[in-house]
């Protein structure tokens, strides 16, 4: 190795980027007192590791193809959105402390381990974007871990979920030209990206702070037709031109979830999927989508709402419930709200 090369070696080794994300789960979660849930995350990150090796190949393997079934949202099954959820389910079940798993790629829960150990349980969207694939762009996996309030019998897992289970971790990954894992346990939200070469991810974004504001949002414009007036309103908002106050913002909807929810974390902004007239509850899961990523942008200093509520105060009705959303800067979920509340009277 020459001076230079020794020399780049050695900042490496210092900076962030030696911090592994099993280093930074197992320190933060001692900080919690919750050794056990390091253990839990390394799990679902070695489950994203194994789903992007198989997001990058499933045009070789014959993974893009429906096969004649549908997920609980009644949308086609991938090859790959089933293989993804079993990738999870196992990776999971290895952990030992998952007593049930709700995916949406199931239309029940999973009965996992249901011992004392079991402590936790995890909702989860294997593959949100799946669709994207043929077309070569980004696609993602989301998760919300629970922590259960009883030990042992798994008899009400959905009953659990509903009424006593509290959200401890959530989190994302993406799989485009970088695989990257954003994830937070409550107290801050850190983002690592997956070093090929060495099979491991690596600090690159410590302690996100989603800014106050942005100058771009993502919604499909293609569903303006069916929205409430209190939408077109605020989409109208944000395309004046207003210099002094930053606008027009600009539109970024790239049809990958994961892709324009981890550009507005980082950059500012607001992702919306309203409810329509097709979707009068929204079409995003509560359980699994909103609640986790809501968890996470709030944690990093932005906003997640329902447009009438916050997230978080949305009641848990049913495993598979779904939800209006929007996320992102606090000044612009804000005004969304209030551009809502105001043309409902």
């Amino acid at each position: 190795m020459n001076d230079v090369a020794s020399q780049r070696a050695d900042q490496v080794a210092r900076s962030s980027l030696a911090t592994t994300l099993h280093r930074h789960t197992t320190a933060r979660a001692a900080e919690r007192g919750a050794p056990r849930l390091a253990v839990l995350m390394t799990e679902i990150a070695f489950a994203a590791k194994v789903v992007a090796r198989e997001t990058r190949q499933a045009a070789l393997t014959g993974q893009l193809e429906t096969i004649g079934s549908a997920n609980a949202s009644g949308d086609a099954q991938k090859a790959l959105d089933v293989m993804a959820n079993r990738i999870f389910l196992d990776c999971l079940d290895a952990s030992g402390l998952v007593a049930a798993v709700v995916s949406e790629e199931l239309k029940e829960a999973e009965l996992q381990q249901c011992d004392s150990e079991a402590e936790y349980l995890v909702c989860l969207d294997p593959i949100d974007g799946s669709g994207n694939l043929k077309a070569g762009t980004s696609m993602g996996s989301i998760f919300g871990v629970y922590h259960r309030t009883r030990s042992g019998s798994c008899t009400d897992v959905e009953q659990e979920l509903l009424n006593e289970a509290s959200l401890v971790a959530g989190g994302y990954a993406l799989y485009g030209a970088a695989t990257a894992f954003v994830y937070t346990l409550g107290e801050r939200v850190d983002g690592f990206v997956l070093d090929q070469g060495i099979g491991e991810f690596l600090l690159v974004h410590p302690d996100i702070r989603c800014p106050e504001s942005g100058g771009g949002y993502s919604i499909n414009t293609g569903r303006s037709h069916l929205w409430e007036p209190g939408v077109l309103d605020f989409v109208r908002h944000l395309d004046e031109l207003s210099p002094e106050t930053g606008r027009p913002y600009t539109l970024r909807y790239s049809g990958a979830f994961m892709a324009d929810l981890h550009r507005i974390l980082l950059e500012g902004g607001i992702y919306c999927y309203p409810a329509d007239r097709d979707h009068p509850e929204g079409k995003l899961r509560l359980l699994y989508e909103a609640a986790p990523l809501g968890f996470l942008v709030e944690t990093a200093g932005g906003r997640a709402s329902s447009g009438r509520a916050p997230i978080n105060e949305v009641p848990r009705r049913s495993l598979h419930q779904t939800t209006p959303l929007a996320l992102g800067s606090v000044k612009d979920v804000v005004s969304y709200e209030q551009y809502l509340v105001g043309a409902s009277g």
